[in-house]
């Protein structure tokens, strides 16, 4: 009689675990569903905030006085066509806008990442600090110096890591 008093036993003990394993993946699918914000101050300056800049790796070369930037930047697709120009900043003195308009004249291709080289010159003085956008948002500028007797043309950037 002890022995089917213990095999009872088990098997509760055995329900009420496979019961509280059920109730548990049912409360951890609940939550992992319905997470609440918690409220951190630290943060709330940079919501919205959020870019999604491209970057892109330019070479720079100043020779003679006259800014000279080139490089490749990554446009959706192979339909795209971009034009670069460097502007000198409206708003602030010293300051160089490297300026990427992009365009698609076709109705319809293929969403294939494409990079389109592009090169621009600017007279200015040695100092001038540079800024990009593309059709009106920011880039972000890795900008890699070329010495000056180096040609810009042939010059690759050899980037590691």
């Amino acid at each position: 009689m002890e022995e089917n008093n213990n095999k009872k036993i088990v098997a509760i003990v055995l329900a009420v675990l496979a019961v509280a394993l059920i109730a548990g993946g049912f409360y951890y699918s609940y939550r992992a569903n319905h997470k609440t914000e918690v409220f951190n101050p630290a943060l709330e300056s940079t919501r919205g905030e959020e870019t999604t800049a491209q970057t892109i790796d330019v070479k720079h070369q100043f020779k003679n006085g006259i800014h000279t930037f080139a490089g490749e930047i990554s446009l959706p697709t192979p339909c795209d066509l971009v034009e670069a120009e460097a502007q000198k900043n409206a708003t602030e003195a010293n300051k160089i806008s490297l300026v990427f308009t992009s365009t698609n004249t076709t109705e319809v291709c293929k969403q294939i990442v494409s990079a389109r080289r592009w090169k621009t010159s600017i007279t200015m003085s040695k100092d001038a600090t540079v800024s990009g956008t593309l059709n009106g948002s920011p880039l972000i500028l890795n900008i890699f110096e070329v010495p000056e007797g180096e040609n810009l043309d042939t010059f690759e950037i050899d980037i590691k890591g």
